[in-house]
């Protein structure tokens, strides 16, 4: 292993993770049949529960085309800031792409999230071109910033699902609880204790982005949160199987 590749720590774990789950739009390279050279292009993006990228793209497009020949792809999932863009932290996600049916269980609970996460896209949703691919995760690259490369393996990314069958069913009845009735300690939550990839990194707190917050991913580590201004993450740092341990550890955090 090359002396710039770091040793993979909960810090880098921590930052790739969130820097996925806070990416709407990342750059996917996918492979042309005839040639085999990269082709680029822009996507949107949401976190399967488990932390695979999610990506709804028209079958007429190009990198449609080139997933059908060929599953192998590359997303890139970078943080955007002030000053030059390659102090910023970004990870170089290498997958699988796995195309969902549009109405199996996989298929109702990509849309669902796709669509807490990106609600702009309810406007072509449900075209008849469109479709989800999950990206299983391989492997991926992590750049913190200058001089801090890490390479991480698919368990170093993916969040174990393991008897969290509950948690996941629950999902959309939290998540309305969250942004009804408990929106208020959310707000707080969220203020206080969410991570964005630029907080990871070192760079300025998350509070001087405050916002109205609304919670749109619940997982058994931690919940995704979207402001006006920007997305961030809330980690629980232990895992948690059931909607009851849900709450629990929610209550836990706002009231410390």
């Amino acid at each position: 292993m090359p002396d710039t590749i770091r040793p993979t720590d909960e810090a880098s774990r921590r930052l790739a993770k969130v820097l996925i789950h806070a990416t709407r739009a990342g750059t996917l390279a996918t492979l042309l049949p005839s040639g085999g050279h990269p082709f680029a292009s822009l996507v949107s993006v949401a976190p399967d529960v488990d932390s695979a990228p999610i990506i709804l793209v028209s079958n007429l497009s190009g990198h449609a085309t080139n997933l059908a020949a060929d599953g192998r792809c590359t997303l890139l999932c970078a943080s955007v800031g002030k000053g030059d863009p390659l102090a910023h932290p970004r990870v170089s996600v290498i997958c699988l792409a796995r195309r969902l049916e549009r109405h199996s269980p996989d298929g109702e609970r990509a849309k669902r999230r796709f669509l807490a996460f990106n609600p702009k896209a309810e406007l072509y949703v449900d075209f008849p071109d469109f479709s989800f691919h999950v990206l299983d995760v391989l492997h991926a690259s992590l750049n913190g910033g200058f001089g801090k490369a890490y390479e991480l393996g698919a368990a170093d990314i993916r969040t174990s699902m393991a008897g969290a069958g509950a948690l996941a069913q629950s999902e959309a009845t939290i998540l309305a609880e969250l942004n009804q009735e408990r929106a208020a300690p959310l707000q707080l939550l969220a203020d206080r204790r969410g991570e964005t990839a630029a907080t990871i990194a070192d760079k300025p707190a998350l509070g001087e982005r405050k916002g109205k917050w609304r919670a749109c991913g619940i997982d058994p580590l931690g919940i995704d949160v979207v402001s006006p201004a920007t997305h961030a993450r809330i980690n629980f740092g232990t895992r948690v199987l059931a909607p009851a341990d849900f709450w629990k550890m929610f209550e836990h955090l706002v009231n410390p």
